[in-house]
């Protein structure tokens, strides 16, 4: 017993059909692209089903709702309330897993792993099934979806800037950049719905760096890049932040506070100087622009470059061989090592992970300079010989 049946529906249809369990794994695991239709979805199983020809998974499908159980079971995933239903033994779906790739013709040792947005519930029953969908529906009404970026790169980051950093010069307060930038992040704003903007930048951040990993490694595995996000798919026009943004917009910010801050530039012309910056390729993207670096991102683009690429030294003999030996592509990451130690600009949700986090690091420091004064110490100490017996 190892075939379930299907059922799918998004806000306008629902399609049914009987499949093999590990198709419906699959399913679960194409999850992590956000689809919000079947379409989507259809496409997002692409990642860990190689399409051959005219890929059309449902193509056989019903166009109509079958809750019968069918051999080893039932599954049924409800993209518009995103709930989960399974009554199946050969699934046990889960949030964060990994499936094999399927070449097309039949499962691979490649093991891709997947991650799912917080948000998606998952019941073990139908009987729970209709409420879930009921309530989800609801709560998902009372939050639609936001473009963020609108708010982040928009007229109302320049108003800030230029208001701010003018208030700051009346003040003459000299070490007021850092200060600006932190009060843009940590500021609640109605247009956000009443959270800050750093708030909206890390509600998917861990996903999409956890989707990209997934990606590389199945890049590194699999001999070819994944399919990526379509430019018109719901979770590319509300993508969420991923962590090369965060380090980009970060050094934007500072880019644009420190031109208000000397020039005191104009709205109009900060906004000239924020697109020029975004488009201008720059030797720490490996040639890339920023705005392309984010937009591939979005797409959930691993962030690849050659072997040659990556070489330290043309001069080492051993760089180069091992550059000629390697096939599989490389990855490149943006680490934020440059920014201010504060926990606005910090990689942490939270306030209390980063105070951990401060807390670990301090007490290392202590440990390492207590072993090195020890160290030192019994160095440079020295022994007196003892006096000789009269």
């Amino acid at each position: 017993m190892s075939c379930i049946r299907i059922n799918i529906t998004d806000r306008e249809q629902t399609v049914s059909g009987e499949v093999h369990g590990s198709e419906g794994d699959a399913l679960i695991a194409a999850l992590s692209a956000e689809p919000e239709i079947i379409a989507e979805l259809e496409h997002a199983l692409s990642r860990f089903i190689k399409p051959h020809g005219d890929f059309k998974p449902f193509a056989r499908f019903s166009r109509h709702e079958n809750y019968e159980q069918y051999d080893a079971g039932i599954l049924v995933i409800n993209l518009a309330a995103r709930v989960i239903a399974c009554e199946s033994t050969y699934n046990s779906p889960s949030k964060k897993g990994e499936v094999r790739y399927h070449d097309g013709n039949s499962a691979t040792d490649v093991s891709v792993r997947y991650r799912l947005p917080d948000d998606w519930v998952i019941v073990r029953s139908m009987l729970e099934y209709k409420s879930a969908v009921a309530r989800r529906l609801a709560e998902r009404a009372k939050n639609e979806p936001l473009d963020v970026r609108k708010i982040l790169y928009g007229r109302e980051l320049i108003e800030f800037i230029v208001s701010q950093t003018a208030a700051a010069q009346k003040r003459n307060d000299e070490n007021s950049i850092a200060d600006i930038h932190e009060r843009w992040l940590m500021t609640a704003r109605e247009d956000l719905s009443g959270k800050t903007p750093r708030e909206v930048v890390f509600e998917k951040k861990d996903l999409i760096d956890d989707d990209l990993f997934s990606r590389e490694m199945q890049w590194s595995f699999g001999g070819e890049c994944p399919p990526f996000l379509p430019t018109d798919s719901h979770a590319y026009r509300f993508a969420g932040v991923g962590a090369h943004e965060w380090v980009i917009y970060y050094d934007l910010v500072r880019f644009l506070l420190d031109e208000a801050d000397n020039e005191n530039q104009s709205i109009e012309a900060l906004e000239q100087l924020k697109d020029d910056w975004l488009n201008l390729p720059g030797n720490e993207f490996h040639g890339r622009s920023p705005a392309l670096v984010i937009e591939r991102e979005r797409r959930r683009i691993p962030p690849a470059m050659s072997a040659e690429d990556a070489l330290i030294s043309h001069d080492c003999p051993v760089c180069r061989m091992m550059s000629e030996d390697f096939e599989t592509p490389m990855f490149w990451h943006l680490d934020g090592s440059n920014m201010d130690d504060r926990f606005a600009f910090s990689i942490y949700n939270t306030l209390e992970e980063w105070e951990e986090e401060q807390r670990s690091w301090q007490e290392y420091n202590e440990d390492f300079n207590r072993q090195r004064d020890a160290a030192f110490f019994d160095e440079n100490t020295i022994i007196e010989e003892p006096d000789e017996a009269v």
